[in-house]
């Protein structure tokens, strides 16, 4: 079912419920489309009904009025733009009703994106002759999901697997930045080397599965590991009897020896994870990043990182070279902070064996607070890993991901599925080093009809190098 298809459903929905009823319209569906939907046909008939919105604060009221009069329709625009300034409709902020300077009820009365159900809108939409609650996710509280069931009753037009369709399916424009390791760093050094490693282990044991067996046992044959390195050992012409006195068999003994297999299949899995870290964390990569982040600098920006790590040391540098805190960690690789206040004074403990002292916060502490700056526009840009939590809640317009070995964007469209990607294409930013496996991981990864990869065909060639490009997790 296509979006528009769902969206004209609920409508329809809503007119056979007699105009009552709850939308609940999660990202990434614009839960404005119903809401204007409704509002056209309802003026289409009666042009002279009153109808009162409440919106949450002032830049939400700027919002809507922009969506119901700057649709591509100047006919509607106009319309709309009379209805307003006749105040035939009228968009009031939560603040303006609770102040007591709005209680009349309404022929229609809309409540939109608001996070609670308090008794006195209760009172006043149960007064309205027609009724319609738009959200973008349930009330929190039970209290409030009840009252609402009684006076607005949800309709079950909009179903979560159609949801995650829509989601996965998003159009997306992918634009590659790839970063030179130079052939005379460290980092250059320890890949050579480490890819020399995996390679001659990978010759030695003909496959991932036996290097497994080596180190752990086969519990299929039921095979130690000595058992099979042992095996190994004497396919390739090992015994415990070779004459050391002759070359040859000392080199064989050096390689093939069951207690140096053993010790090289234990050790080589750590050399691929530090492999993946010089790529995933280079360096090199923090430059690239900055430059996104300036160049779309009045954009909210969710950057995703192979590592928590990496996560940190990306917000450290970019509020380094802008001066200022403009991103935040959302991950649970980080040090406790000082909780403050906004005048920058810490948050002391009020009770306790630690009363007086500052108040320090864990990780999860500091991610809820730094997703609530992101939302409040204190900061622009969250850094976060490979796993991100499925309860980030926040709108975002650029996404980065800053290792091709972090999962694709598919899934994390399907796992965060309360992140509102703005905008009908989501703009999306791989970063990967340049002639290695990260590169090659780009070039073969298979992308949907509506994924765009922008500058594909500069990226297509890599550089003749020493880089193996063995890829093993």
């Amino acid at each position: 079912m296509t979006v528009d298809e769902i969206f004209l459903n609920a409508v329809e929905s809503w007119r056979r419920n007699s105009g009552v009823g709850a939308m609940l319209c999660p990202a990434p569906l614009n839960n404005k489309v119903p809401l204007l939907l409704i509002l056209q046909r309802i003026y289409s008939r009666s042009p002279t009904c009153s109808t009162i919105i409440i919106v949450k604060n002032f830049n939400e009221r700027l919002d809507v009025i922009d969506f119901l009069t700057k649709q591509e329709d100047e006919e509607n625009n106009m319309e709309f733009k009379r209805l307003l300034d006749e105040k035939i409709i009228r968009i009031i902020t939560l603040d303006f009703f609770v102040s007591g300077r709005w209680s009349s009820p309404a022929f229609l009365g809309i409540v939109y994106n608001l996070e609670s159900f308090d008794l006195d809108i209760r009172v006043w939409l149960d007064r309205c002759k027609f009724k319609l609650v738009i959200l973008n996710k349930i009330f929190d509280r039970q209290e409030d999901r009840l009252y609402l069931s009684k006076i607005c009753p949800i309709l079950n037009e909009f179903k979560q697997k159609e949801i995650d369709e829509l989601r996965t399916c998003r159009p997306v424009e992918e634009i590659w930045i790839g970063v030179d390791i130079p052939s005379d760093t460290e980092d250059y050094k320890l890949l050579e080397y480490y890819n020399k490693e995996i390679t001659t282990t990978l010759n030695i044991f003909d496959n991932f599965d036996n290097i497994k067996y080596a180190r752990i046992g086969n519990p299929v044959t039921n095979e130690s590991a000595m058992e099979i390195c042992n095996r190994i050992a004497h396919n390739n012409g090992w015994s415990d009897s070779l004459d050391m006195s002759n070359e040859y068999n000392r080199m064989i003994d050096e390689v093939y020896n069951p207690n140096n297999l053993n010790d090289r299949a234990k050790k080589i899995y750590e050399i691929i994870r530090e492999r993946s870290h010089i790529l995933t964390d280079y360096n090199g990569k923090l430059d690239e990043i900055y430059k996104i982040c300036k160049e779309h600098e009045n954009e909210k920006i969710l950057i995703i990182n192979s590592r928590g790590e990496f996560a940190s040391k990306v917000t450290a540098y970019l509020n380094n070279m802008f001066d200022n805190v403009v991103c935040g960690d959302y991950h649970n690789k980080v040090e406790n902070i000082i909780l403050r206040n906004p005048d920058g004074t810490p948050v002391l403990v009020k009770s306790g064996v630690n009363k007086g002292k500052p108040k320090e916060i864990a990780y999860q502490a500091q991610m809820t607070l730094n997703q609530n700056k992101f939302n409040n526009g204190e900061i622009n840009i969250l850094s976060t890993s490979n796993s991100p939590d499925k309860k980030l809640n926040i709108d975002v317009d650029i996404v980065i991901i800053t290792s091709p070995l972090c999962e694709d964007i598919k899934s994390y469209l399907y796992r965060l599925t309360k992140v509102n990607y703005r905008g009908d294409v989501i703009k999306l930013y791989t970063i990967f080093c340049k002639s290695t496996m990260e590169h090659k991981q780009l070039l073969e990864k298979e992308v949907s009809i509506n994924h765009q990869i922008v500058n594909k065909d500069e990226n297509m060639d890599i550089s003749e190098n020493n880089f193996d490009f063995v890829i093993a997790d």
